[in-house]
């Protein structure tokens, strides 16, 4: 009886840190997305500064951050987010508004995507 209390323990803990992970995603990815499609309207509207100021803060976010994604999240997402702002720094040290609103809109679908794949659904959680 001993060893069935301390599996059922076990499961619970290992089911609480699972719905704190995928809260933490989406809360975390949601909002950087958000500023993506921010910073695509800012680059557009020819205010490259504002929109490489938003980039900046979402990827300190997603560099705070991805230590703990890359346990949970596809590792082909998250390298062609990194790869993405690298290309965003080289968009912004060209001064090409519409190449970098278009890597802005890309990452801001990629980072939804990952979002919505981390959020606390039936369907992702089983």
């Amino acid at each position: 009886m001993k060893r069935l209390w301390i599996g059922v323990a076990l499961m619970v803990l290992l089911l609480t840190g699972s719905i704190w992970e995928f809260r933490r995603l989406e809360n975390t990815y949601r909002p950087a997305s958000e500023q993506m499609a921010q910073a695509v309207q800012m680059a557009q509207q020819k205010n490259l500064d504002g929109a490489a100021a938003l980039t900046r803060a979402v990827e300190s976010a997603w560099d705070e951050h991805k230590h703990l994604t890359a346990a949970f999240a596809v590792h082909d997402s998250m390298d062609e987010i990194e790869s993405l702002f690298a290309e965003l720094r080289s968009y912004y040290a060209a001064g090409d508004e519409a190449g970098y609103a278009v890597i802005c809109a890309q990452l801001s679908t990629l980072l939804d995507t990952l979002a919505n794949s981390h959020s606390l659904t039936w369907w992702n959680f089983f």
